[in-house]
């Protein structure tokens, strides 16, 4: 007598797993995109950290919608557009003298470590109850 076994409903149960995953990735990438949005946003308030000696890089930043794969979510941000080159070495050199308050180097880094710190916990936190959880 050979033992096997057979579960019933076991296509239906792999489909409503999919489903919460789905919701799961979903309002992942909305906490990270708004999240990211916030940190774009500091960066060109005040005191604004982006600098402004022409405004292009200020007037550049933008958040990119959300792009969610079976293994990553990731939400891009950043300033520069055509002057992408000029923004990193802005990003980087912190011995460039801004003159506006609060301008500087790290203009992206800065405020992302003071909104998002470790995001880990805030995303869980955020997406557990965007679901209900």
């Amino acid at each position: 007598m050979a033992n096997s076994r057979y579960v019933r409903g076991l296509d239906q149960a792999k489909a409503a797993n999919q489903k919460v995953v789905r919701k799961v990735n979903h309002a992942t990438a909305g906490v990270m995109y708004r999240m990211q949005t916030e940190v774009i946003t500091a960066s060109k308030t005040v005191p604004p950290t982006i600098p402004v000696d022409t405004g292009d890089l200020r007037s550049s930043a933008t958040v990119e919608l959300p792009v969610i794969t079976p293994t990553r979510i990731s939400v891009v941000s950043g300033v520069g557009g055509g002057a992408q080159d000029y923004a990193e070495i802005q990003h980087e050199n912190a011995d460039f003298k801004h003159d506006g308050e609060g301008e500087g180097a790290f203009f992206l880094s800065t405020p992302f470590a003071r909104i998002c710190g470790n995001p880990a916990p805030r995303i869980a936190r955020e997406v557990a109850a965007e679901l209900g959880l």
